[in-house]
């Protein structure tokens, strides 16, 4: 009997463990969606860091509609691919890596231009024949945008237009205002903006200067470039019913951030903002067979030095690149260069030069040994998941801030190109390669950045579905989204509380004033009293 008791109770629980994962299953199960990606800025590495999203979206059965640049190639049959011209506004394309540098330094001038820029791009965007028969379609369909906030805000108005949640993205760690559309707290005190080279542990006028930048960042955006984007948006759109777009943009679903604690430093984030930085690292897949026979030989060790895709090596001034050919010539180590150029004047041996190389798996190679980088988010990701000590070399935008945590989190040292020279290289190389500390840093990063429960994209992938599943999931909203700023700063209670207090002092005071004079009367002589009485009468 008691073994019988045994099999029903077993046979019951098996029938509720069944129930219970049909039920997990169909929860979980998102149909086959119709997805809209705009991707329409020509920045090859903004884009090579947020295409595994939509690839594994596609994988599990959605369809993509994709808006991008014609400079990007290779892309899936299977995908609705719209092609659109590149479009930018007049900039000065002469300048060299050296005079970029310290053009962009400024951080006040730099979200002056970025909101100049958006909105130029933006009327060039809307104006155009791909943009345009977006806006007059008729049957079209969607289920979801996504898109990158970076200089294309105004195309979240094709969320009205299609009557869709948006998932925002963002190929770095974000702008003040990307996240602000969904709440989340940006606190000053702490979080270093990414125009500024600081840590977050700041001095006082660090955190003065921080402040004041990402209050002038909100308020340019908030009481111009926004504004600025309504009248184009209504002028390209002609709906009446048109909302504006910082009300569109506060309606946004979701905020995947490419950042992750184990590179960024730690802040709170609301519910609907996913940090999922390095989707596109995976295992390192094998190398070129040349390539592979050149590395392994290299029993000394391998430096690799690349200055990314947006900065050519090949156009830096005479003096600067003998700089480095004299270091590397005097090294044991294998170098392996991206070169633009077919051939390099005065080539070392020992250095190897190439127009492109697969970085991720090369950073994986077990003889590299160094990586000098411009300190660009993608490659500074990938030196971190691969646990490569790196040299940075910051050029633009927010490479300074990527190399400062390097820097900060011990595993890297900074190079300043401007007064860059051979004996500074070549005191650079050895310092990372001599001193154990940076490589063990470097590995303990490593560890940090795989140690997640699931992969970057799976997390991203999760969180887009949910979205869909949850019709825009608008119970992950914050209420900061309905508190003017002195709310949601409490200066309205701090008011009160102020105020209290100084009637409770007022109140006190002359309570005690009052007493005084009470006490003091009569405890005085008589003539005294005498003498107030008739000073009082006079």
């Amino acid at each position: 009997m008691g073994d019988m008791r045994c099999v029903k109770m077993k046979n019951r629980w098996l029938r509720i463990l069944v129930v219970v994962s049909v039920c997990a299953s169909l929860a979980s199960h998102v149909d086959a969606a119709n997805l809209l990606v705009f991707f329409p800025l020509p920045a090859r590495s903004h884009w090579f860091a947020l295409r595994p999203l939509i690839a594994e979206l596609s994988n599990r059965g959605h369809n993509i509609t994709l808006v991008i640049s014609e400079v990007e190639k290779d892309l899936p049959d299977n995908w609705e691919i719209i092609r659109v011209p590149v479009i930018l506004p007049p900039t000065d394309g002469n300048r060299n890596a050296f005079q970029t540098q310290s053009a962009m330094v400024n951080g006040w001038v730099i979200y002056t231009f970025l909101s100049y820029m958006g909105s130029e791009m933006c009327e060039k965007y809307l104006q155009h024949e791909v943009f345009q028969n977006l806006i007059h379609t008729k049957g079209r369909k969607f289920d979801l945008l996504l898109m990158e906030f970076f200089m294309n805000e105004c195309l979240i108005a094709y969320s009205h237009k299609f009557n869709v949640p948006v998932v925002a993205l963002s190929s770095f760690g974000g702008f003040p205002m990307t996240t602000d559309i969904v709440g989340d707290p940006y606190m000053p005190s702490y979080v270093p903006d990414t125009m500024f080279e600081y840590t977050d542990q700041m001095t006082f006028w660090q955190r003065l200067k921080n402040a004041l930048l990402v209050t002038y960042a909100r308020c340019i955006y908030r009481h111009w470039y926004y504004p600025k984007l309504d009248k184009i948006v209504h002028k390209y759109f002609n709906d009446p019913t048109m909302p504006s777009v910082s009300t569109l943009l506060t309606n946004t679903s979701l905020v995947i951030l490419q950042s992750h604690v184990s590179f960024s430093y730690p802040r709170p984030h609301v519910p609907n903002v996913i940090e999922t930085g390095g989707m596109h690292i995976q295992q390192p897949q094998a190398l070129p067979k040349d390539l592979k026979k050149l590395m392994d030989a290299a029993e000394d060790g391998i430096i690799f030095f690349s200055m990314g895709s947006a900065v050519k090596s090949s156009d830096f001034p005479e003096e600067k690149l003998q700089a480095f050919i004299g270091a590397f010539s005097r090294l044991k180590q294998l170098v392996l260069w991206k070169w633009e150029n077919d051939t390099m004047p005065g080539k070392p041996p020992n250095v190897h030069l190439s127009k492109w190389f697969p970085q991720s798996d090369l950073l994986a190679h077990k003889n590299m040994r160094l990586f000098m980088s411009h300190g660009g988010l993608q490659s500074t990701l990938e030196a971190t998941a691969r646990g490569v000590p790196l040299i940075g070399m910051p050029v633009m935008a927010e490479q300074r801030y990527n190399v400062q945590r390097v820097v900060k989190h011990g595993y890297g040292i900074r190079l300043d190109l401007t007064n860059v020279t051979a004996q500074s290289v070549e005191w650079a190389v050895y310092e990372v390669l001599n001193n154990p500390k940076y490589r063990e840093k470097a590995e303990q990063r490593s560890r940090l950045f795989w140690d997640r429960p699931e992969s970057p994209v799976e997390t991203a992938v999760h969180w887009t579905e949910y979205v869909l599943r949850h019709r825009g999931a608008p119970h992950l909203r914050s209420a900061a989204l309905h508190l003017s700023w002195y709310q949601y700063l409490l200066l309205d209670v701090a008011a009160l509380l102020l105020s209290g207090a100084l009637l409770v002092l007022t109140i006190a005071v002359v309570a005690v004033r009052t007493l005084y004079r009470l006490i003091t009367a009569k405890t005085s002589p008589p003539h005294e009293q005498k003498r107030k009485k008739t000073t009082k009468k006079e």
